[in-house]
């Protein structure tokens, strides 16, 4: 493998969520934003933010927000802010309710559920002004 592409296996975001520790997701968040800088890319395809309900969703253990939109918020804001800083810019991913399996189960909700379960970690992406 060519040396400069060598890249560090950072832990997912779900592990990160876990910890319920901003100032811990922003660590993450600067030595990503660094090694991203180091390899000459200016632009980042995340976080993947979206609110997971159901935890047999097969992209659950991707997401910054797990299934809390309050603590997502919080950690989205933590990881947009430190990304940005550095000089790289953030796409929040998976905006609203992409749980939907035809085979296994819907994700039909009504508009208030939307506003209030999937969509506050996007909000809290754009207030940070780092989205």
């Amino acid at each position: 493998a060519d040396e400069a592409r060598r890249v560090t296996s950072f832990p997912s975001y779900l592990a990160l969520a876990s910890t319920w520790d901003p100032f811990l997701v922003e660590e993450v968040a600067v030595a990503v934003a660094e090694e991203f800088r180091a390899l000459g890319a200016n632009l980042m395809l995340g976080p993947a933010i979206n609110v997971h309900r159901l935890t047999s969703h097969a992209e659950s253990f991707d997401s910054l927000s797990g299934e809390d939109p309050i603590l997502g918020s919080v950690l989205t804001r933590s990881w947009c802010l430190a990304v940005h800083h550095r000089g790289i810019i953030t796409i929040p991913k998976f905006l609203g309710r992409i749980e939907q399996a035809p085979v296994r189960y819907s994700n039909r909700t009504s508009n208030i559920t939307a506003w209030d379960a999937f969509y506050p970690p996007f909000e809290a992406a754009v207030d940070s002004g780092a989205a």
